[in-house]
């Protein structure tokens, strides 16, 4: 999906070409990196089209972030 992303001619592909990953962490183990420009965000380590199922952990952590209004990219777990 990035790197799909990065290809694309889009209105904010320089924006979201510029924008840093974040390492997204649970439970103190690597879970995936985040990079976050509006309603794009994330990318989960060896997980698939079913992020829940295949990594469960990570997909809840992303999932209370946008539950609670926060940015997906934020580093802190909570």
């Amino acid at each position: 999906m990035h790197r799909m992303l990065d290809a694309l001619r889009w209105v904010r592909a320089a924006e979201w070409r510029g924008v840093t990953p974040v390492n997204l962490t649970v439970s103190g183990a690597a879970a995936g990196t985040v990079r976050q420009l509006g309603p794009l965000a994330f990318r989960l380590y060896d997980a698939g089209h079913i992020a829940v199922m295949d990594q469960p952990g990570a997909a809840m952590a992303l999932m209370r972030r946008f539950a609670a209004g926060r940015a997906l990219a934020d580093p802190a777990e909570r």
